[in-house]
């Protein structure tokens, strides 16, 4: 099946109903050091050509594909991970999930320079009906424990979606819920019911925006995608803050207004020359669409 793609406007990229896998290639694949780039791998067919296994593939020396699943039929969910040239009906070259690894309706994903992999939960059974940071080693696979398990009352944290992790391994996580949106951010290496350093939150007289997908450039800057919670255009943001922002702060970009394009986006990355890439929900009609945004974009601008 052809991917469609739309006949107006021109400049937006693909129409899909899961745009926020093609996010994190596109994202990722064009930008990538030529020592990083996929190279040939063996492949196997099935007779009808419909399922492809690759081997040989280590993400501790090649870019890979990391996918939060909210459920797999056990109520916990699961990560799934591929390899950065994966294409159709792919098997996981390796998956997270059990009762071991104090996953809860995984929402997001970001891995730092060292691998270690960081899962936003959006709800933890135990030990009270909260919200968890779990963070997993460098190859993490089957139903391995965390490394770490952020949790509790001193967190604040209620109902996560997105998650980063900076070049330093601090922690910055958003909360989708209505009443007040948020970003906490946890220093490097937190672990157990800590409280976060920093909080970031929504502007006083600023409309209905949830924070949901985050992501940080090379230079750590704050990238949030911030819909209004309704289908309608011109109402939903991309907000990009210092490292440093706290709590009211004014973003240093906002992107935002009817020329965006901008339908309720859930996720957002950013290449190595910080080009915007964004996954939108869309208005309803079964398909997602992602817009692409130059480097250093704000207000009401046109994708590229």
């Amino acid at each position: 099946m052809s991917i469609p793609l739309f006949d107006r406007p021109r400049n937006l990229i693909c129409k899909l109903p899961i745009p926020m896998l093609c996010l994190a290639t596109a994202a990722c694949a064009a930008n990538a050091p030529p020592s990083l780039r996929p190279s040939a791998l063996p492949v196997v067919h099935s007779e009808k050509g419909a399922r492809t296994v690759k081997s040989a593939w280590s993400c501790l020396a090649k870019p890979c594909i990391y996918v939060t699943n909210s459920t797999d039929g056990t109520g916990q969910g699961s990560v799934t991970i591929y390899p950065l040239d994966a294409s159709g009906n792919t098997e996981p070259i390796a998956t997270i999930a059990g009762p071991d690894t104090g996953l809860d309706l995984p929402q997001a994903v970001s891995v730092d320079k060292n691998h270690n992999i960081y899962v936003s939960n959006y709800r933890s059974a135990l030990p009270t009906p909260q919200a968890s940071i779990t963070v997993y080693a460098a190859g993490a696979s089957g139903d391995s424990a965390p490394i770490a398990n952020i949790s509790g009352s001193n967190t604040g944290l209620e109902q996560n979606f997105g998650i980063g992790v900076d070049t330093s391994g601090n922690i910055f996580v958003s909360e989708n819920h209505l009443i007040e949106a948020k970003l906490a951010v946890f220093p490097a290496g937190a672990t157990g019911n800590v409280a976060p350093i920093r909080t970031i939150r929504k502007r006083r007289g600023e409309k209905d925006n949830q924070f949901l997908g985050v992501a940080l450039d090379m230079a750590n800057r704050i990238y949030i995608a911030s819909p209004l919670s309704c289908e309608c255009s011109g109402e939903s943001r991309i907000l990009v803050y210092d490292h440093l922002a706290n709590y009211v702060e004014k973003p240093l970009q906002n992107i935002t207004g009817n020329h965006t394009f901008l339908i309720l986006p859930n996720s957002v990355a950013v290449d190595r020359s910080d080009n915007i890439y964004v996954s939108n929900h869309g208005n309803g009609d079964g398909f997602g669409f992602l817009t692409v945004y130059a480097a250093s974009s704000t207000g009401d601008v046109a994708p590229i």
